[in-house]
């Protein structure tokens, strides 16, 4: 009988974040008795490349710390999938898609797949490269069909090319996961606490969120409400400076990066996520799926996880008054976080495990890899 057939994954770095824990949760979990994964990373070598060493898959980095290193990152990895020849080369993100495309068609790939994680709507120059090298590639998977519609209107992509394989939460570690001791951080048991999770950046809106705080600090103040922000970014000095501004060091609080963002939202009564766009929050299922209520931006991937008064609110984009009133309404509606939490973590159960990802994925490739 054949071998596994090798399977070539490319990411631009291996940091903590959305992208890459998916592409880590599918790497590890695919059947190796028909796939034999190795994983090249752009940059080097982040954390989550631990957990695919220590399971024997190949992984290796093309040292890449600017664009000055490109040619020698193509040169390496075109090196790498010449000797391995590979049935497919699937890259995550947005460099190690564009690199991935131009690799795969001058080492004579059978078959390159672009996995898309957001709609991209701030670097313009990013979609215009995509559709420039489109033709390079053979297939888009997308996140959510969300992602799928804009990367067919913007990147001027053909259905025939595109297939939507939605992110996945592993529960049994969902399941083992341990509430933070956040005394450190002067939150006490009592306290409602809300968690941010993610990048301070323009796209997660963290500026929207404190505008929408500092419409209602007097009921924050009563309920004993804690905003933590979760992440770091080129936005927090000027977030930070808002806070003093505007008097909220009392509710609002910045812990950084931190390796444990799962023992905050166990932590937490809710999660609140700001975004102006998205592709399709982990964030968001790994809170559903600790029952955790979540209040969220109408955005790409939130409307096909979020329903509104039953798992949670969604408000529009950009509007912090919108974003306000939800807030005072999850504040003053224990029953409601309760109930809505327990639902989130049964749609999740029904739709968004992580074995279901790897089963799309597996019936995609055993499809194309021909």
């Amino acid at each position: 009988m054949p071998g596994p057939r090798p399977l070539a994954f490319g990411i631009t770095e291996l940091n903590i974040g959305g992208a890459e824990k998916s592409l880590v949760d599918l790497v590890i979990r695919l059947d190796r008795s028909r796939w034999s994964p190795s994983v090249v990373s752009l940059q080097p070598l982040g954390p989550l490349a631990a957990e695919l060493q220590s399971l024997e898959i190949p992984v290796a980095s093309l040292e890449m710390n600017s664009l000055w290193d490109t040619f020698n990152a193509y040169r390496v990895w075109k090196k790498l999938l010449t000797e391995s020849r590979p049935a497919a080369l699937i890259t995550f993100l947005f460099h190690a898609n564009i690199l991935g495309r131009q690799v795969a068609r001058a080492g004579g790939i059978p078959l390159h797949v672009s996995s898309i994680r957001v709609a991209e709507r701030s670097a313009q120059w990013h979609l215009a490269l995509d559709r420039w090298t489109r033709r390079s590639g053979d297939r888009y998977v997308c996140v959510s069909q969300a992602v799928a519609d804009f990367t067919h209107q913007r990147v001027k992509a053909p259905w025939s090319d595109i297939n939507v394989i939605r992110n996945g939460i592993d529960l049994r570690r969902i399941d083992q996961v341990v509430p933070l001791d956040t005394s450190e951080c002067r939150i006490g048991s009592s306290d409602l606490v809300l968690v941010a999770v993610g990048r301070l950046t323009k796209q997660k809106g963290p500026d929207v969120l404190l505008d929408a705080i500092s419409k209602i600090v007097p009921a924050a103040t009563q309920h004993r409400l804690r905003l933590v922000f979760v992440g770091e970014g080129p936005m927090r000095a000027s977030l930070q400076s808002f806070v003093r501004e505007h008097q909220l060091e009392s509710i609002v609080t910045f812990v950084g990066q931190q390796k444990d963002a799962l023992g905050w939202i166990e932590r937490s009564d809710g999660l609140v996520l700001a975004s102006r766009w998205e592709g399709m929050p982990n964030v968001v299922l790994e809170a559903m799926a600790c029952r955790r209520t979540v209040i969220g931006t109408q955005v790409e991937g939130t409307t096909e996880l979020v329903i509104p008064g039953e798992t949670g609110w969604l408000v529009p984009q950009n509007d912090p008054t919108a974003l306000a009133n939800a807030l005072v309404d999850w504040m003053t509606s224990p029953e409601k976080r309760e109930s809505f939490g327990v639902a989130g973590r049964i749609h999740v159960e029904k739709h968004f495990t992580i074995q279901r990802m790897v089963d799309d994925w597996d019936r995609l490739l055993t499809q194309i890899c021909q």
